[in-house]
């Protein structure tokens, strides 16, 4: 059996200058980010509260994206063409690069997005991950394969207290820290913003570029809002298929709890519902193990819509950890555990709802639940199977 749970990331960041005289502070500029390969990729070590704690300003201006809004895209196989010859190399802005860049059909946040392999000699084809034919429409080349802001000038991992925190409505969680950049001697103009988890040279995880340029004087510092928002999926009780081989897995299944990495009101990384991370919804499980359980009482209620409580440990007889999740040789944001074996000798016991959590002293604590259609009964003796469990990032790109 295969379990998948996906989660969808943006950010948003808000520069104030602020007097250093007077302290008042007037708002200078505001944009919405790029998530990189590297944050997708990175979600098993920083979790969601870890993968913004320091930021740093740039004077860059290359663009997170290249597009035309005319008709002058279309693929045939594996290949993109433009009617403009030599388009994608003469669009190309400074610092960036095509390949392992994002090509994007059409406008809005629909259309099909595709990795592109190569480009050639002219400029005018390029060479991508999966093959289709579509007619002359317009596109955009976003660049997700970026690590650092182009050019790093300062970086904080200061917080303004009491400025800092996370709010839970539904299936979307709201997480931000407000950073504080000290005075400088001389004055510098900020065009481009990055967040990540480390403070060493360029390095970031997102980057926000496009805003007007935001000169910061002698006589003012500048202080950055970031907004982390995520979008959970599934965001209700949704029906499942039966994907099982000799036992029956359809049924309903819901994401109980949000068991994740947050922020506190002085922006530090903590577990939401305190302690260490119990197996949530990021993949950084803070050194405990993911595990599942047959669940043998028909009493789980699956929740309508995901807490912002933690969902109590249930009592388990079967139970089991999974590997480590990991991104090693997957698509972009998809984490996976090994195919897990297990085996267990069973007395006949009648199966009513898998478990999935953080391995509290052996029973798992309910951040996902599937309740099963039609429940199983175990052998009397041995039962011997393997699972799987899957964790999906993904961004949002919406094309001009």
């Amino acid at each position: 059996m295969k379990i998948s749970v996906k989660s969808s990331i943006r950010a948003r960041a808000k520069l104030f200058l602020q007097s250093v005289e007077t302290g008042e502070r007037r708002l200078a500029a505001e944009g919405s980010n790029l998530a990189l390969d590297v944050l997708l990729n990175g979600m098993n070590s920083t979790g969601y509260g870890g993968c913004f704690t320091w930021l740093k300003v740039g004077g860059g201006s290359s663009p997170n994206f290249i597009n035309s809004t005319s008709a002058i895209f279309s693929q045939s196989g594996h290949q993109i063409t433009s009617s403009v010859t030599g388009w994608f190399t003469a669009n190309l802005p400074a610092g960036q690069s095509l390949v392992n860049s994002i090509f994007k059909f059409g406008s809005g946040s629909g259309g099909v997005e595709q990795m592109i392999n190569s480009v050639d000699g002219t400029g005018t084809v390029i060479t991508v991950t999966s093959s289709a034919t579509v007619a002359a429409t317009s596109g955009a080349v976003w660049f997700v394969n970026q690590t650092t802001l182009q050019t790093p000038l300062f970086a904080s991992n200061t917080y303004q207290a009491g400025s800092n925190g996370r709010a839970f409505a539904g299936n979307v969680a709201t997480m931000f820290r407000t950073f504080v950049f000290g005075v400088q001697g001389s004055s510098y103009t900020v065009n481009e913003v990055g967040y990540g988890n480390s403070g060493t040279g360029g390095n970031v995880l997102g980057r926000i570029t496009g805003f007007a340029s935001v000169v910061v004087p002698t006589t003012e510092f500048l202080v950055v809002e970031l907004q982390l928002t995520i979008t959970q999926t599934p965001a209700t009780i949704t029906a499942v298929s039966n994907i099982g081989v000799n036992f029956d897995t359809s049924g309903n299944y819901a994401v109980q709890s949000w068991g994740c990495t947050t922020v506190d009101m002085n922006g530090n990384t903590v577990n939401q519902f305190g302690g260490s991370n119990v197996g949530g919804l990021d993949a950084n499980l803070g050194g405990t193990s993911l595990a599942m359980a047959f669940h043998l009482a028909n009493d789980i209620t699956l929740n309508s819509s995901i807490s912002s409580t933690s969902m109590p440990i249930v009592s388990e007889t079967y139970a089991f950890d999974f590997g480590a999740l990991s991104n090693t040789g997957n698509p972009t944001g998809v984490f996976l555990t090994p195919v897990t074996p297990y085996t267990f000798t069973t007395a006949g016991e009648t199966v009513h709802a898998l478990i999935f959590g953080g391995d509290g002293g052996g029973n798992p604590y309910q951040c996902f639940a599937l309740v099963l259609t039609n429940p199983q009964t175990l052998p009397s003796g041995t039962f011997s199977g393997n699972a799987q469990f899957r964790l999906e990032f993904n961004r949002v790109l919406t094309n001009p």
